[in-house]
């Protein structure tokens, strides 16, 4: 596990597309689905990356420096002096790896040099992602909606209420 940099740009977009596409095959529109594309997904990602301010990363890779996985986070986008996860992506064949305990306690341990001690995550409702969550310690906090591409989607709100609890997990 590394922190992310512009290499790694081509297999996180291929990570999130794939993952996008597979994860949300059943609940966003297809039109959404099908405007997924690598070299769009690479483009956002690097440009990401190079304003380093607002986001940090870390990336998941095997011994041949494939992408395994990554994760994002960044200032809260809901509240004030609170933190927000804002994507958590494995390829499938590595989910249930601990892969992704691995990327959200390297993502606490970033926050708490940061001096952060609660963090938030939004999931589409029908994302069961949400069960890792929980399973971290993450309690339901609230809903919301949103459309994409016309369609309303209810969104949840999961928060952690002190990032030390997932730090000192095993």
């Amino acid at each position: 596990m590394c922190e992310t940099r512009l290499k790694y740009a081509a297999g996180i977009a291929m990570v999130q597309v794939d993952s996008g596409k597979m994860t949300y095959k059943e609940m966003v529109p297809d039109r959404f689905l099908n405007d997924m594309h690598y070299d769009l997904y690479e483009n956002r990602f690097k440009e990401l990356f190079l304003e380093k301010d607002s986001v940090s990363s870390f990336v998941a890779t095997d011994s041949n420096h494939h992408v395994e996985g990554f994760k994002s986070e960044g200032e809260n986008r809901l509240r004030e002096n609170d933190c927000e996860l804002h994507t958590i992506c494995l390829v499938e064949d590595y989910q249930g790896k601990q892969i992704g305990s691995k990327l959200i306690k390297k993502l606490t341990e970033v926050f708490d040099k940061q001096n952060y001690h609660k963090m938030i995550v939004q999931v589409l409702t029908g994302n069961a992602a949400k069960k890792f969550y929980e399973k971290t310690g993450a309690k339901y906090l609230d809903s919301s909606r949103i459309s994409i591409l016309g369609k309303v989607l209810e969104k949840s709100v999961y928060s952690w209420e002190n990032i030390k609890q997932i730090m000192n997990s095993k």
